[in-house]
């Protein structure tokens, strides 16, 4: 069998289920909502099982699989979030929320530092997902001394209310950050840029949202 994605071949020469030769493949894909069919290869008009407007979400593991018999075929999809795999693989600390992301990266522990000293915890701890802009652990030794209401200002600059993978940011163009900021996102040669900064690291993943790492400080916050 061929999987084909809006009329190319994605995958090719997979087994059938329950036959004598069963294959499965992987790969790192885009995102997107395509055209999907499981074709036979030797004559594509053929169509075993057709979805015409799969959905492949971003920073997530899609397990696409053809099951049943050859009278009766069917598409299976599950969606698995990035975090879950990581908290299963036991690189992500159980239950996975942004600040165990931050911890669990070693270039973003100050950032965690900086929302629990500034009393943010209990704003990140209910059920609303957040996007953290997080400046990397060398950008935050610049970030400088402030009280403690000064940081927590400082630092609703650099979180979003709703969860915004990297494609969902580059869609919306601009965010508002917490503290009213307004985040505006451009591109220059294949880099991201958030008010100017470069995100260094996209789609770090959290239970209750996501973060993408910066390599300066936003202009709102104030520095040494």
């Amino acid at each position: 069998m061929n999987l084909v994605r809006n009329d190319a071949v994605y995958f090719a020469q997979i087994g059938f289920p329950n036959a004598d030769t069963q294959s499965s493949s992987s790969l790192v894909g885009d995102a997107g909502t395509f055209d999907v069919s499981v074709v036979d290869p030797d004559d594509p008009s053929t169509v075993f099982a057709h979805s015409p407007a799969l959905k492949l979400p971003e920073n997530a593991y899609t397990l696409v699989a053809l099951i049943g018999t050859k009278d009766d075929p069917q598409l299976f999809v599950q969606v698995t979030d990035e975090s879950a795999v990581e908290i299963a693989e036991g690189t992500l600390p159980e239950p996975g929320t942004l600040l165990e992301a931050l911890r669990a990266n070693e270039n973003l522990t100050a950032f965690a530092d900086a929302i629990q000293s500034a009393d943010l915890t209990d704003l990140l701890a209910g059920s609303t997902e957040y996007t953290f802009f997080a400046p990397a652990n060398f950008i935050m030794d610049n970030f400088g001394s402030m009280t403690t209401e000064e940081q927590a200002n400082a630092l609703r600059s650099y979180i979003v209310e709703g969860k915004y993978t990297a494609k969902q940011v580059l869609d919306a163009g601009t965010l508002t950050a917490l503290d009213g900021t307004k985040l505006t996102v451009t591109t220059d040669n294949n880099a991201i840029f958030v008010n100017g900064v470069q995100v260094i690291d996209v789609n770090i993943a959290a239970t209750n949202g996501v973060i993408h790492m910066l390599n300066g400080l936003l202009s709102s916050a104030p520095a040494q």
